[in-house]
């Protein structure tokens, strides 16, 4: 190999080692002030980087005591009043604070429900930039589960809701970053000067010869 792609291909595994840390971002939902059920903007937390939406009637949040996080969790409604729990909630994940789709690569959440009973299954599934299904993970238990997506290149995660009624609580996703384009070219710009040096020796040693 090539002195010159030998430096490079050091300093980049050399890169790719240096442990990389990332920060996550969790949305619970209990900053939103006031009591019962509230209606809720699914761009609430676009600079956050993540988009909400639902095919029913409106997303709604509800105070209770059997939140992962006290007060609120977040619901879809079938009602424009938001007396049901019934219908799916949407969670896109954007550039923050653009609607630019992109992707995440930890997702995790709780859900929420009082009272689930054996037969009533909710269900969770994972989707990529191209709206490929990623994961899907379902359950039936009661009081708070957190389901938890590891894939790359998580866009879209879709919870539906079973027959009695669940939400939402303590959304967290956070992406492992990439190492800097500044030290990639700075790898690039390292090999250059080695080959630039080596080069300059080789071609004096040779004129010594001639």
């Amino acid at each position: 190999m090539p002195r010159p792609l030998f430096v490079i291909v050091l300093l980049l595994l050399a890169l790719l080692a240096v442990p990389r840390s990332s920060n996550a971002t969790t949305v619970n939902f209990d900053e939103i002030a006031g009591s019962g059920v509230r209606g809720f903007a699914g761009d609430r937390y676009q600079g956050s980087g993540v988009r909400f939406s639902t095919p029913g009637a409106g997303l709604f949040v509800f105070a209770a005591t059997y939140t992962n996080t006290i007060p609120n969790y977040l619901y879809g409604s079938s009602s424009a009043s938001g007396s049901l729990a019934d219908q799916a909630i949407i969670m896109d994940f954007v550039v923050p604070g653009t609607t630019m789709a992109t992707s995440v690569d930890q997702v995790s959440f709780y859900v929420v429900d009082v009272d689930t009973g054996a037969g009533s299954i909710w269900q969770a599934s994972a989707f990529d930039l191209t709206n490929t299904l990623l994961q899907t993970v379902s359950g039936n238990l009661n009081g708070q589960v957190l389901v938890s997506f590891g894939n790359l290149g998580l866009h879209r995660i879709v919870f539906s809701p079973s027959i009695e009624d669940e939400g939402i609580d303590s959304l967290t996703f956070q992406s492992v970053p990439e190492p800097p384009t500044s030290l990639i070219l700075f790898a690039i710009l390292v090999a250059w000067l080695v080959w630039r040096k080596t080069g300059v020796v080789r071609m004096f040693h040779y004129s010594e010869k001639r």
